[in-house]
């Protein structure tokens, strides 16, 4: 009898072990998959970006022209008579207007790339027959014979080595200015060039210009 009980005890003990396996098995993968779950639901999803700025080359070029004028339209007259203008002035308008709208474009985003052409070169009639006054660098072209140093004629641009040790700047921004006299120059050396200036294209055979000058006089450059 004792035997009997001790086979029934054995059988009950086995089933049981054989039971809760299982249970413990399917617990924890049940725990392992709620845990994925959760992993998963805290990764952030890719968020695809938005534009932040300005996409279009219209969008970046401002339209709004009211203000963007050529000086020439409001120069004022020096004490002497002379009226002072700068390298924009020698533009054609709408060439003044396209730089205008690149720099303000170049402002706006130093990432900018204009997507035209600039317009071909062309010069601002409305400063012909004035009397102006003008900062710049002197390309002697006609020399004195009896003093190389000397020159009555030269090429006046806006940068130093211009037609030298650089190309030559666009001929609306390249004056061929003469002298009655012959004088000694620097051309390392800034000046204020006055006369009358006059559109008149030409080439020296250093460089193409579009602007002659009749000087009257030269002064160190000073602000």
């Amino acid at each position: 009898m004792i035997k009997v009980y001790l086979l029934l005890f054995l059988f009950v003990l086995f089933s049981c072990s054989k039971e809760q396996i299982p249970s413990i098995e399917k617990s924890q993968v049940a725990s392992i998959e709620s845990k994925a779950d959760s992993v998963e639901a805290d990764i952030p999803s890719p968020i695809p970006s938005e534009p932040t700025g300005p996409q279009t080359t219209e969008d970046k070029i401002p339209t709004d022209n009211s203000e963007s004028i050529p000086v020439t339209e409001t120069l004022e007259e020096t004490e002497d008579g002379y009226r002072m203008i700068t390298w924009w002035d020698l533009f054609s308008k709408p060439e003044f207007l396209y730089y205008k709208e690149m720099e303000a474009a170049y402002e706006a985003d130093p990432n900018f790339y204009p997507s035209s052409l600039p317009p071909a070169p062309g010069i601002n009639s409305g400063i012909s027959g004035l009397k102006v006054r003008i900062p710049g660098f002197i390309v002697g072209v006609d020399t004195d014979p009896d003093n190389f140093s000397k020159i009555s004629s030269f090429l006046f641009v806006p940068y130093q080595g211009a037609c030298i040790h650089v190309p030559p700047p666009p001929t609306n921004q390249t004056i061929f200015s003469t002298f009655e006299e012959s004088f000694q120059s620097d051309p390392y050396t800034p000046y204020w060039l006055y006369g009358t200036i006059y559109t008149e294209e030409g080439d020296n055979g250093i460089a193409a210009y579009s602007y002659t000058l009749v000087g009257d006089r030269l002064e160190i450059y000073t602000e």
